[in-house]
């Protein structure tokens, strides 16, 4: 293994899902979305580590050579914990992952407000690089998440040939996405769903409040065109988009206007969080005194919360993890 790859040891784990899921069996030879898979047997993960910023893991054998990329919210670096902890678990459960390293400083409402043409601009030039949004968003080509992705699956297929990321840089470069799976977190959310209305996706798992609203009302004035153009033309299906939310978030995003983007694509929350049924696509974890909004909003991306949304508590969102990731 090269420098910048770090071999950890992982734990064995059984195969799938925890008691209280009532999935499809979990080592089928393919997904609801259609696309062939080998078995989500649980995995040990071989690799991983920071490369120019961004972060990748992957599995010690091939896994189900699957991808997930995850999108970071504003402020957060790639290579924190907690962007890098679903990625971790998808690891685990044979997928291969990147987190890249992408212009994150400016959030869409700070960026656009109520310009609605600027939401979509704001999501072209960060995933593509198409330099049409206004300032202070500036990002070319070569910065863009989507080339961002395909330097850092050349890069590892060159410097970590015991995986086979080669295959990843090649489906990605040819644009053949149906295996892959993307989440976000945040603004990340946004980016995710757009590139997910852009290109056919296996999934995609949204963490926290979807933050691109005109206006604080959950109005059909204050949705922005282009997540009401997704619900009527979506390269992804929009069955396959999953949502994980905490309701005291929202001082910091506006759960009102959250549900009602997320009601636009028929991805709002059908479950509570401790109250989990067979066939939950959207997830709400109900009030409860969490110490501030932000605490909140990072609950969805921790391996497990205390009572007042502290990190590291009794609640454990691992199970939740698997059924965004891999439930029907």
């Amino acid at each position: 293994m090269n420098a910048f790859a770090s071999a950890i040891g992982g734990r064995i784990r059984v195969c799938l899902l925890a008691s209280i899921l009532v999935l499809a069996p979990a080592c089928s030879d393919s997904d609801s979305s259609g696309a062939t898979t080998v078995p989500y047997a649980e995995t040990v993960i071989g690799a991983n580590g920071a490369v120019n910023g961004n972060y990748f893991c992957r599995p010690e054998s091939d896994g189900n050579v699957q991808l997930l990329i995850h999108l970071m919210g504003s402020f957060v670096e790639a290579t924190s914990e907690s962007s890098t902890a679903f990625a971790l678990h998808a690891c685990t459960h044979g997928f291969a992952a990147l987190v890249p390293d992408y212009n994150n400083a400016t959030p869409p409402g700070l960026a656009c407000g109520e310009d609605d043409a600027c939401h979509d601009a704001f999501h072209r030039e960060i995933l593509f690089g198409e330099e049409v949004a206004p300032d202070p968003i500036s990002v070319n080509t070569g910065e863009s998440i989507v080339e961002r992705i395909s330097a850092l699956l050349n890069k590892l297929a060159a410097d970590d040939p015991d995986y086979n990321w080669e295959e990843l840089a090649s489906r990605f470069a040819t644009q053949e996405l149906q295996t892959f799976t993307v989440s976000g977190h945040s603004q990340g959310n946004g980016h995710a769903l757009y590139w997910a209305r852009e290109e056919e996706f296996r999934r995609v798992v949204l963490f926290g409040g979807v933050a691109d609203r005109l206006g604080p009302t959950d109005s059909d004035s204050d949705r922005v065109t282009w997540l009401k153009d997704m619900a009527i033309s979506s390269a992804t299906p929009l069955e396959r988009i999953r949502s994980f939310l905490h309701v005291d978030e929202d001082g910091l995003t506006g759960v009102v206007g959250s549900r009602a983007n997320l009601a636009t694509i028929g991805a709002e929350s059908d479950c509570d969080y401790f109250n989990l049924e067979e066939a939950c696509k959207g997830i709400e974890i109900p009030g409860m005194q969490c110490l501030n909004p932000l605490s909140a909003h990072e609950v969805v991306i921790s391996e497990s919360f205390g009572e007042n949304c502290e990190a590291g508590g009794a609640n454990s969102n691992e199970e939740i993890w698997d059924l965004l990731l891999l439930g029907r």
